[in-house]
Formats: structure tokens, sequence, C-alpha cells
């Protein structure tokens, strides 16, 4: 049965600093593993854990508007109309519901 290796202190923050340098990944856990006489795979696990957790993850969602036109882009004859009410409308989370 193997023994469990945590990292240290300051092997974290060794793996901290690298990461702040902006190198790719599989480059700095390949020397990284050299140094700390580590698993190729185990540092870079941690590398990866560790940058993905001191980054902030914000994204800005905007939403889509729909620019309202003017011309609606049908041309009718003469005496038709369009006259529609809804009879009923259901509300639901995800969607509307609509009868004619």
């Amino acid at each position: 049965m193997s023994k469990v290796n945590f990292y240290s202190e300051k092997e974290i923050q060794v793996i901290k600093q690298a990461i702040a340098t902006g190198e790719n990944h599989i480059i700095l856990a390949k020397n990284l593993s050299k140094e700390m006489k580590r698993p190729f795979q185990g540092v870079y696990y941690k590398l990866r854990k560790l940058a993905n957790s001191s980054t902030k993850k914000t994204r800005k969602y905007t939403r889509k508007t729909s620019e309202e036109s003017t011309d609606n882009g049908i041309t009718l004859k003469s005496g038709f109309v369009f006259d529609f009410s809804p009879k009923r409308a259901e509300m639901f989370k995800d969607h509307v519901r609509i009868y004619f």
C-alpha cells in the first residue's frame, strides 16, 4: 500500500508562483515534477486545481435585445385584417403558451 504524500505549503507556494508566470501548464508540471521528485500527473492535477481555484470566475452576460422595426415587412391586400386576440395565456417558468 502506498503512502499518501500531501503537498507542503512551500510546494503549494512554488506552484502558485509558477502559475503566475503564465507559462503552459504541461511545461510547468514537467519542470516542477522533476524539481519536487513527484509524478508528472499528480503535479499537473494539483497545478490545474490551484489554477482554477485561484482565478476569479466572472462572466459578463449581455442580453440580446431585438431592435423594434417600424416596418412589418408584409403588404396586405385591401380588406385583409389581422384580428387576433388570445383566448387564454398560460405563463410557466421557462415559457409562455398563448391560445387563440
